[in-house]
């Protein structure tokens, strides 16, 4: 028997079980997930209902600045991460990233509509009442504050009244 059939022989028993680097590859997305939960809100890790030794390591894991440490932690973590079910955590991770980049989207469309509101006035404050559905009195009255006279401080605070008041339209419309 020839090298080459015993290597091909030998293939066919190990494709029965993961190779040793796709274990390696899963330890390591373990570690990544469980890590990823050091960087979430506290409420997150609360409703995920986690094993304690891991919420107590991931806890932990926030507190340390020592790079060893850090890295220490994070194997640990991944090890804890072997017992536990990884598709909530997944699906728990994607829906607090979905909400950060809807929070995001209309902050910027709260901040663009501002910018527009006091580069160009009426037609900035017409169109914008239609596509937030507000009031345009409100839009122009707050228009009127943040670019007529008085102290800079008052047309600061205008300004910071109407983003504000155009960030909880776009709140409310869940864009």
């Amino acid at each position: 028997m020839s090298r080459r059939t015993r290597r091909s022989a030998g293939d066919d028993r190990g494709s029965q079980r993961p190779s040793k680097s796709q274990l390696k590859r899963e330890s390591v997305e373990l570690q990544a997930l469980g890590v990823a939960l050091a960087a979430a809100p506290a409420e997150l890790l609360a409703r995920l209902e986690l094993p304690e030794r891991l919420v107590r390591a991931v806890t932990e894991l926030r507190k340390l600045s020592s790079h060893g440490a850090i890295r220490r932690q994070q194997q640990y973590i991944g090890k804890l991460m072997r017992d536990v079910d990884p598709a909530p955590i997944r699906a728990a991770l994607a829906s607090e990233q979905q909400d950060d980049a809807a929070a995001k989207r209309r902050f910027r469309l709260a901040e663009s509509w501002r910018d527009r509101i006091l580069a160009q006035g009426d037609p900035a404050i017409a169109a914008c009442a239609e596509a937030l559905a507000v009031e345009p009195a409100t839009l122009t009255d707050l228009h009127a504050r943040a670019t007529g006279g008085g102290s800079d401080i008052r047309r600061k605070t205008a300004a910071r009244e109407l983003f504000r008041h155009l960030h909880q339209a776009a709140s409310a419309d869940k864009l």
